[in-house]
């Protein structure tokens, strides 16, 4: 009982000295509850609906440009490809205005022929086999006094065709001028098998050469696909002439013989 009252004593005791701190807060003029403000569903939908449309539009505007900047890059028409074989093998793609859209290595000598792949986008088709032709004799790609390149047009339509071929004589007769050197340019003029597309890819090599070296096993039973699929055109034109096989479908194109070489001037073809 001595213990209750004692407990009692205290209790009331500190009920009656400590402060009442909550009241004194609530006393001061700087205390204030804030109120609770209730947006109401007019102002929720406004603020809403603004922030999605600017969100919409950001996307949008994205969304725009994305399509733009994918469309200039890669949506240009393939109007022709070219391609173009040594013993470096290329192709070019080009648009409506024989311009290179971009220019593609067939096989490792291509890769080392072509060097820069960006340095030819956009260049007509006399600008690239100049690159071409200088990039050629500098890596020794041209060393023979007579070198034999393989050319092949694939277009959407005959006088499409026709017009390139045309600019391509054009580009290599210069080209012969320019560096004092018949080039021995023949043209594919056979249309390629959608199964000779097929093996020539699988062998890393463009349908016109394929086409050249089945020409020579047509012709003679002397060599194997083996013997014949690393050498150059000069090489290949050489066997095919040894074995009198039928070049029918590789004719010349310019330049031609009476174009200046090594020892020629224009105008004396002696």
């Amino acid at each position: 009982m001595k213990k209750s009252r004692f407990e009692q004593d205290l209790y009331e005791t500190l009920e009656k000295e400590t402060p009442d701190v909550l009241s004194k807060i609530k006393q001061d003029p700087r205390f204030r509850v804030p109120t609770n403000e209730r947006m109401s569903l007019l102002s929720y939908f406004r603020q809403y609906k603004v922030s999605t449309v600017f969100s919409s539009l950001f996307v949008l505007g994205l969304f725009v440009v994305a399509i733009l900047f994918s469309s200039t890059q890669s949506n240009e028409v393939i109007a022709s490809t070219v391609s173009i074989d040594i013993n470096p093998s290329v192709e070019l793609l080009l648009n409506e205005d024989d311009e290179i859209i971009d220019i593609q290595a067939i096989n490792e000598d291509g890769e080392l022929l072509i060097d820069n792949h960006s340095r030819f986008k956009g260049l007509s088709i006399d600008t690239a086999i100049r690159i071409l032709v200088d990039n050629a004799i500098a890596k020794g790609f041209i060393e023979d006094s007579d070198p034999a390149i393989l050319v092949n047009v694939v277009a959407e339509n005959a006088s499409k065709k026709a017009l390139v071929q045309e600019k391509i004589e054009v580009a290599f007769t210069r080209e012969s001028m320019r560096h004092q050197q018949a080039f021995n340019v023949r043209n594919m003029v056979q249309e390629l098998t959608e199964n000779v597309k097929e093996q020539a890819k699988n062998h890393q090599m463009t349908g016109a050469r394929y086409r050249l070296i089945e020409t020579i096993l047509e012709t003679t039973n002397v060599y194997t696909f083996e013997d014949l699929e690393t050498l150059n055109i000069h090489d290949l034109f050489a066997i095919l002439n040894e074995e009198n096989g039928d070049d029918s479908n590789f004719p010349p194109m310019g330049p031609r013989d009476d174009m200046p070489g090594p020892n020629m001037t224009p105008g004396n073809n002696d």
